[in-house]
């Protein structure tokens, strides 16, 4: 199977398409799903601390037939998101479900912790490091979260920087002055026909 590649401004290729294991049952089996995926020929996994997810992708990696160098990890700064069912109430009865942070964000000086802690599970460095959105720090530092994944980067604990889900201000906020352009926005895509995320 041909691997899709993008390349990075940092110069580095990452496979276009990841496996993510933060909802359903790749998430309650993310081992068994990786190995499915990894089996199918994804390589490129996509994980974060809130998932609680990347110690199964650590052994993944690590169980696979498969040296780390074939498959691209990526993870997220993140804090624990509580799902909480909601009945919609619409003609057509629709079942949904809303998120709702469960605790506060971390604090700033806690987050280089936070992110040796991934390492520590995930048994390696992932290629790829993110923001999960701009709410999973506390109000008013998230120029300064930024500049600690700089720091981090430039110590060499991390390799390529980046956002999830961030909004045009958000980018300007973190862009003014940074050492490190992001790398990458992930932003949610749904292979759902009516547009809504599964």
């Amino acid at each position: 199977m041909s691997v899709i590649t993008v390349t990075f401004h940092s110069g580095t290729k990452a496979p276009a398409l990841a496996w993510g294991c933060g909802s359903g049952k790749a998430k309650k089996n993310a081992l068994e799903s990786g190995k499915v995926a990894l089996d199918a020929g994804f390589r490129h996994i996509d994980t974060a601390q809130g998932y609680n997810t990347e110690e199964a992708v650590g052994e993944l990696v690590a169980s696979h037939n498969l040296v780390k160098d074939d498959v691209f990890v990526t993870s997220k700064r993140t804090r624990f998101i509580q799902l909480l069912p909601l009945l919609l109430n619409t003609h057509h009865g629709l079942f949904v479900v809303s998120a709702r942070e469960s605790d506060a964000p971390v604090p700033l000086d806690e987050v280089r912790s936070e992110i040796e802690a991934s390492i520590k599970r995930l048994g390696f460095t992932p290629d790829l490091f993110l923001i999960h959105n701009p709410f999973v720090v506390p109000d008013g530092s998230l120029k300064k979260t930024w500049q600690l994944l700089e720091d981090l980067k430039d110590e060499g604990v991390l390799k390529d920087i980046g956002v999830s889900n961030f909004r045009p201000q958000d980018l300007k906020l973190i862009l003014d002055g940074a050492k490190h352009i992001p790398v990458t926005n992930q932003v949610c895509g749904t292979s759902q026909s009516d547009g809504t995320a599964p």
